[in-house]
């Protein structure tokens, strides 16, 4: 899947997963990692329920983060990403249960179906 379109003027973190970890990167308690400002969101939850709504004030969704995510019972799940976020890391979906990504802005197209490949 690919956000290009819109995201590839945007800057990614100069931040590494595993500085952000190191620096004070927090777990939340569904599982998904956070940097130490919030800002970035390292990893999404293992195991997803339906509906996965990214943290209000998550800037940048890092590279692979949803790769390793599955889905609970094996239902379809729904993204719901904030207006906050400006990047989206490269193959941010790939791999994953993921089956659509809502954008809460003020984007033409809301909504974007995953494709599995």
């Amino acid at each position: 899947m690919k956000f290009k379109k819109f995201f590839q003027s945007r800057k990614k973190p100069t931040i590494t997963k595993e500085q952000a970890l190191r620096e004070g990167g927090y777990t939340r308690e569904d599982g998904s990692n956070l940097s130490p400002d919030g800002r970035i969101l390292l990893n999404g939850p293992a195991v997803l329920d339906e509906v996965y709504q990214v943290p209000e004030g998550v800037r940048f969704i890092f590279d692979h983060c949803f790769c390793k995510s599955v889905v609970k019972d094996g239902k379809t799940c729904r993204v719901i990403i904030p207006s906050s976020v400006v990047y989206i890391g490269e193959h941010a979906f790939d791999g994953c249960a993921i089956n659509i990504v809502d954008f809460v802005s003020s984007l033409q197209n809301n909504s974007i179906e995953v494709k599995k490949m």
